[in-house]
C-alpha cells in the first residue's frame, strides 16, 4: 500500500506575511508513486465531488476558490456539501503555527512546519494494518518575504523550489529518527521510495478540495 498527502496553505500571501499560517489537506491510499497515476486516481473522485458540489449548491463555477466565494450566497452549502462528499478514506489534516514560532525566515518556517506534518502523518501510517510509504502533493507556495526584496512593486515572488521541500522533509525525517521515535522508525524503511511533487492549486482538482479544507478551518 502506499499513500499521498495533497496540502495547501493558508495566510502565507502579501508583503507583511504572518507566521500564524497553516497547512492543511487530506491523505489517502494510492496505488502509485508516479504523480500522473496518482493524479489519474484521486482525480476521479476529486473532480465528481467537485461538479456534484457545484449543481447541488448553485455556486458557479468561476467562484471555485473558496477566498473568491466567501460572500456567494451559496458558500455554506457549497461547503456542507463538500465536506459531507469527501471519501471516508481520505483523512482530513492540518498543522498551524498556532504558537507563532519564527526562525527569521518564511522558507524555513513553511518547510519545517510541513516537516512536522508529514511526520505526524507517517506515525499514522505506521499504526495501519498495510503501512508504506507517503508521497506529498503540494501546492505551489510564493516567498512573500521576497516580494521586499524588489523595487518593482509589480515584480513576481520567488517560488519555494521542489529540492528545498524534499531537503527539509529530509531533516525533519532525521531528526524523528534521532529522537527513537518508536513508531516512526518502523515506518523509516519506506523513506527512499516516497516522492514529492509541486503543482498549482488553480488546476489541481485534488489542491483545489485542499484550498477549501484550508480556508474553512483556519
Amino acid at each position: 500500500m502506499q499513500y499521498v498527502l495533497f496540502v495547501d496553505e493558508s495566510n502565507t500571501h502579501g508583503p507583511g506575511w504572518s507566521p500564524d499560517f497553516q497547512i492543511a489537506g487530506f491523505w489517502a491510499p494510492v496505488k502509485n508513486n508516479d504523480q500522473v497515476l496518482i493524479q489519474r486516481q484521486i482525480d476521479t473522485i476529486a473532480v465528481n465531488l467537485i461538479n456534484s458540489c457545484l449543481k447541488d449548491s448553485g455556486l458557479p463555477e468561476s467562484k471555485f476558490h473558496a477566498n473568491e466565494a466567501r460572500k456567494h450566497p451559496s458558500f455554506t452549502n457549497f461547503v456542507q456539501l463538500l465536506f459531507d462528499g469527501i471519501p471516508s478514506d481520505w483523512r482530513i489534516t492540518r498543522i498551524t503555527n498556532s504558537n507563532h514560532l519564527d526562525f527569521g525566515h518564511f522558507e524555513t518556517n513553511y518547510l519545517m512546519t510541513l516537516g512536522q506534518l508529514v511526520i505526524a502523518i507517517k506515525n499514522e501510517i505506521a499504526q495501519l494494518p498495510q503501512p508504506g510509504p507517503l508521497h506529498i502533493i503540494a501546492a505551489r507556495v510564493m516567498d512573500p518575504t521576497t516580494k521586499r526584496l524588489s523595487e518593482d512593486n509589480d515584480a513576481p515572488m520567488d517560488e519555494v523550489e521542489r529540492k528545498r521541500y524534499i531537503e527539509r522533509i529530509e531533516i525533519e525525517k532525521n531528526i524523528a529518527f534521532s529522537r527513537s521515535e518508536l513508531s516512526y522508525g518502523k515506518n523509516r524503511q519506506f523513506d527512499r521510495e516516497e516522492r514529492v511533487y509541486i503543482d498549482s492549486a488553480r488546476k489541481n482538482k485534488a489542491l483545489m478540495i485542499c484550498d477549501w479544507i484550508s480556508y474553512c478551518s483556519h
